[in-house]
């Protein structure tokens, strides 16, 4: 099915929306993702790099991008030495860190456990900064379209520096800086980013997502005024008090069960919309040479998304999760559309460095380039 459509694709006239797309099939993809899993419990981990590298061989080969089939190129041996590299560098002062801080609360010094734990805090975020960067990188490296590929000369030590100092507004701001921190950064990355010869440039602004934002930033300040309020005026209705105090164990557990469920979803939600808004502001001002995109999932599919995520992965005892990366890339392809028409005359190979290994930094700590 795939072959013979990739044999008339060529031939269509594509419409903007149908010039990024995906062909996978999840009955297709399940052997893969199904061996992914058992060899991954199998081999306690280990094969869980070759299982990365065939998940995305598969995914790249089954999207197009204008008239083209990406293709993937990277190896498991290069995501398994990225994760031993920083593991070792990761692994090793976070554990003196860990025991150090130990040490000291032990013997008193208080007041330089607390010194060694913000420095702990620091230069965890400097790296996950670096590990963002150089996994983008790294992927726009190993994926190649018509024989172009991408990268960037930057180390990522620039952007680490950015994180770092960013989170650090974020926490001094108790949060209220996050939506123009996450903005600049999207900025930041992707304007060090090129494929072939031409540059990314990303202009998002913040001012888009400042009213979704608002809602999510106000709405646990607003739930725990509503909170203390209610236990205030309830403590001077004490009938009130003692119904809830008089009821059956089970009836107390399943109420607060429940409220916490409803606050947890509301919560979810409001991010999942404040998110997908940051999504399309920050893809609808990106832009490769004369070629700009847009992204048209809004925050219920979104959530739709995750929420099927979380009971298939419930169902299948976490088996599932090896099907989630297929599930994101096709929820991905089904709502990026393309605009604009590329100079192809113009469009060379890259002059930037070959990547070796960046993508294990993601692994070591489980975060995403995204």
């Amino acid at each position: 099915m795939a072959t013979g459509f990739r044999g008339c694709l060529v031939d269509l006239e594509i419409e903007p929306k149908q010039r990024f797309g995906f062909s996978g099939n999840w009955r297709e993809f399940a052997p893969i993702a199904l061996s992914n899993a058992l060899l991954t419990l199998v081999t306690l981990g280990i094969y869980r790099f070759w299982a990365i590298r065939r998940e995305r061989e598969y995914l790249w080969s089954h999207t197009w991008f204008l008239d083209e089939w990406l293709e993937w190129t990277g190896t498991a041996k290069e995501l398994l030495i990225g994760f031993i590299f920083a593991a070792i560098l990761l692994g090793g002062p976070l554990l003196i860190l860990q025991f150090g801080i130990q040490a000291l609360v032990f013997r008193s010094y208080e007041t330089a456990a607390i010194g060694v734990s913000v420095i702990t805090l620091l230069f965890f975020n400097f790296v996950v900064g670096v590990a963002r960067f150089r996994a983008l990188r790294y992927r726009l490296n190993r994926t190649y379209w018509k024989g172009i590929r991408g990268g960037s000369d930057e180390p990522g030590w620039a952007y680490g520096f950015s994180n770092l100092w960013k989170w650090v507004v974020n926490y001094l701001s108790l949060g209220a800086a996050v939506a123009w921190s996450m903005t600049t950064l999207w900025n930041d990355k992707w304007n060090q980013m090129s494929f072939g010869n031409i540059p990314f440039r990303s202009t998002a602004k913040v001012r888009p997502v400042l009213v979704p934002f608002i809602c999510l930033y106000l709405t646990p300040i607003l739930l725990m005024i509503v909170t203390v309020t209610y236990v205030l005026v309830q403590g001077t209705t004490v009938q009130g008090v003692y119904i809830f105090i008089d009821a059956p164990p089970a009836i107390r557990i399943a109420f607060f069960l429940l409220i916490t469920f409803l606050i947890y979803t509301l919560i979810s939600l409001i991010f999942v919309i404040y998110y997908a808004a940051f999504f399309r502001n920050a893809i609808a001002q990106l832009s490769w040479g004369d070629l700009h995109f847009s992204f048209e999932a809004e925050g219920g599919e979104w959530f739709m998304l995750f929420l099927v995520d979380a009971l298939i992965i419930i169902a299948t005892l976490g088996i599932g999760s090896f099907f989630l990366g297929y599930r994101h890339w096709a929820f991905f392809a089904k709502h990026m559309a393309v605009h604009g028409e590329l100079n192809e005359a113009a469009l060379q190979q890259t002059s930037t460095r070959n990547e070796k290994y960046s993508d294990g930094w993601l692994d070591a700590m489980d975060i995403g380039a995204f």
